[in-house]
């Protein structure tokens, strides 16, 4: 028999960095945050997620990305 409960999710850390034209050369901006994420979760989810939260920002949906990251946040496992 199964257990009931919620399904179990891995905290990720996420950091963006993205680029786009204004009238006299280019805005950047860089952007970081925690997420908690079942393990179904698909990496187009967890980009759509990532590019709403910065769109409430000002980040226009044509933006290049210079930078992107997305790791557990976890670390103690990998210092040792």
């Amino acid at each position: 028999m199964a257990a009931n409960g919620p399904a179990p999710t891995t905290k990720y850390f996420w950091l963006v960095t993205f680029q786009w034209p204004v009238y006299n050369g280019f805005k950047t901006a860089t952007f970081a945050n925690t997420f908690d994420a079942p393990s179904s979760v698909s990496r187009a989810e967890t980009w759509a997620q990532i590019k709403q939260g910065v769109g409430e920002h000002g980040v226009p949906e044509d933006a290049n990305v210079l930078f992107l990251t997305i790791e557990p946040d976890q670390i103690a496992g990998l210092v040792g």
